[in-house]
């Protein structure tokens, strides 16, 4: 893992630095948020990004999730352009 994290990010990563990050003992110590897209490709797993940006009230998504955020966001959007075309026609001179 250490290794694949190197490749990713380019950056000097050894297994004791991950063993430090991840050691119950060293509460002083944490995985760098900057490294979370590439543990999250090693993993297969966002979770931990997840927890990491939910107090912020924040949601990650994946990319297969990604187009029903989409479509949803779309879809209230043209709600919201309805009622005020609805809106603006009832204001209109019959």
């Amino acid at each position: 893992m250490a290794d694949e994290l190197a490749r990713l990010t380019g950056e000097d990563i050894s297994i004791h630095t991950l063993n430090n990050w991840v050691a119950p003992g060293k509460d002083d110590r944490c995985v760098p948020l900057e490294y979370a897209g590439a543990l999250a490709v090693i993993t297969g797993d966002s979770g931990f990004v997840q927890v990491a940006v939910e107090a912020a009230g924040l949601l990650v998504l994946t990319g297969e999730q990604s187009p029903y955020y989409e479509l949803g966001k779309i879809t209230a959007e043209d709600r919201a352009r309805a009622a005020t075309r609805k809106a603006i026609l009832e204001r209109l001179p019959k």
